[in-house]
């Protein structure tokens, strides 16, 4: 299969291209749990990169698939490439403020 057909073939919509992708990795022999471990992360790391920013598990999916992130993600890249500004997640390594802090328990 040519890269060019590939690229035509890629639905618009997000939720049709999760799973455009997840039959190209099936039509080469993995799911994406085996991608996860071939990459070494968890499964959900791959699956969240559907839906959220995730660069280098972006890249690698490119990478295996052949066609630019930009591409496979287009609401993530600019026409360029980059990762648009405001799209990376926030700074997990925060500790969270007292409104998101779990409260006890009421018995």
């Amino acid at each position: 299969m040519q890269i060019n057909t590939l690229i035509n073939d890629i639905p618009k919509k997000p939720a049709l291209r999760r799973e455009w992708i997840k039959y190209q990795f099936r039509l080469r022999g993995y799911s994406v749990h085996a991608f996860a471990e071939s990459i070494g992360v968890r499964p959900p790391a791959v699956s969240n990169a559907f839906w959220k920013p995730s660069s280098h598990i972006q890249q690698e999916i490119a990478d295996f698939l052949g066609i630019p992130p930009g591409v496979l993600f287009p609401e993530f890249y600019t026409d360029d490439g980059r990762l648009i500004p405001g799209t990376k997640p926030r700074n997990r390594s925060r500790k969270p403020t007292k409104s998101h802090r779990s409260k006890g328990r009421a018995a």
